[in-house]
C-alpha cells in the first residue's frame, strides 16, 4: 500500500549513507537523490527523505519528489560510499 501525497510522517531515523531515490523511466536516464532519512508514515508504510530537487529548502518524501527535469521517482537504490569499499 502507497500512502497518499503528504502523509504524516511518525518517526525518522537517519539514513546509512549510500542510499539513493532513483528518478526516471529507464536506466538510461535515471537521476539520483540522497537519501538522508527514513520515515515511517502513519499507515506503517517506510519512505525515503531526500532534500527535494525541486525546492531544495525542503526535505520530502521521495516518493512525493520529482526529477529537476521532471522524471517521477523509480526506486531506491544502495552503492556503499567508495572509502568503505576497502572495509567490506
Amino acid at each position: 500500500m502507497t500512502d497518499p501525497p503528504g502523509a504524516q510522517i511518525v518517526a525518522i531515523s537517519a539514513a546509512e549513507t549510500g542510499w539513493k531515490a532513483m528518478f526516471g523511466h529507464s536506466l538510461e536516464d535515471e537521476s539520483q537523490s540522497r537519501v538522508v532519512a527514513w520515515g515511517l508514515s502513519a499507515s506503517g508504510e517506510v519512505v525515503g527523505l531526500i532534500v527535494d530537487p525541486q525546492d531544495r529548502r525542503r526535505v520530502v518524501s521521495a516518493r512525493e519528489a520529482a526529477a529537476p527535469d521532471g522524471a517521477p521517482f523509480s526506486r531506491y537504490a544502495f552503492a556503499p560510499p567508495e572509502d568503505e569499499l576497502g572495509r567490506l
